[in-house]
């Protein structure tokens, strides 16, 4: 079913501290002339395949941005692939996602597989408008990306280039990654074998990008995990200002505003009908500056 894009029932209220807009106001859209980059956080692994989605990409990526496009898949390092090969896994997930959101080239930077000076390259290329992080195992994905971080931190706080965050990429743009842990045996595997074994409660090892303002994720979220995230969420600590985003919202950061929620309406998942309520994305944070009064039409 296609999704409706569509305010949720709270998008009036100016004291809402789950959801804000479901429209890019005017000065947060691009400015050919001085075009400084975004962040496209999304929990669904699909979410290119939605146009609701894809005209919220659409509003802040323009069609003359549209040439190279680098894509990360290190979080599916844990995903057997028994009949293809694991590069060539890689290139099918990249090719599709290139065709379907329109770009000129698509490159794959496995993190797994690949140096630091080869990633200063890729991401040096003039061509280069969107990374694209892919949703997988965050545990391993943090591994891997620790080589890295400077330069992801480096290019990302001066919003060198659109960045897409699907699940674990989102999570990694956070200030920890604990909050994939919240799901226990539901979620991520904290021991994939593919990583040496780590304590991921400890604050170094579970420390992210940050590049969020103090924001962590998590993702995935629907009203069977509200209780679960209210109980995290309460004791303080990373969870301080976490941000839970379901799969039928995207959260963008650009510039120097405030982030802005896309909401797409009431969408039947199956066994589940979800209400504008619990696929709104959801901000627990009274600390954050999410409580501000959302843009209406």
């Amino acid at each position: 079913k296609r999704l409706r894009f569509e305010p949720c029932a709270m998008g009036t209220q100016a004291s809402c501290h789950y959801c804000h807009t479901s429209v890019i106001p005017d000065d947060l859209l691009p400015d050919p002339e001085h075009w400084d980059g975004f962040l496209f956080l999304v929990s669904h692994p699909e979410w290119f395949t939605f146009p609701d989605f894809t005209s919220a990409f659409n509003s802040l990526l323009p069609a003359s941005r549209r040439r190279l496009m680098v894509y990360v898949p290190t979080a599916l390092c844990v995903v057997e692939q028994a009949e293809v090969d694991r590069e060539e896994f890689y290139w099918s997930m990249a090719t599709r996602r290139q065709l379907a959101l329109g770009f000129d080239e698509v490159a794959v930077l496995d993190l797994a597989d690949s140096t630091v000076e080869e990633a200063e390259v890729l991401l040096g290329q003039h061509r280069l408008d969107c990374v694209y992080i892919e949703g997988g195992n965050t545990f391993a994905l943090r591994h891997y990306a620790r080589r890295f971080d400077h330069v992801f931190r480096r290019d990302l706080s001066t919003r060198k280039y659109g960045f897409v965050g699907v699940s674990a990429g989102a999570i990694l743009c956070g200030s920890t990654v604990q909050p994939a842990l919240w799901k226990g045996q539901a979620g991520d595997d904290p021991r994939p074998a593919c990583i040496p074994d780590t304590d991921w409660d400890s604050f170094s090892a579970s420390k992210a990008w940050d590049v969020c303002r103090g924001a962590c994720f998590f993702m995935h979220f629907h009203e069977g995990w509200r209780s679960t995230v209210d109980e995290q969420t309460s004791q303080g600590g990373w969870a301080k200002s976490c941000i839970a985003i379901s799969d039928f919202s995207a959260l963008v950061y650009r510039g120097s505003e405030l982030p802005v929620w896309y909401h797409f309406g009431c969408v039947d998942n199956g066994d589940l009908e979800l209400s504008a309520d619990a696929t709104c994305g959801m901000s627990l944070s009274r600390e954050f500056g999410l409580g501000a009064k959302p843009v209406v039409d």
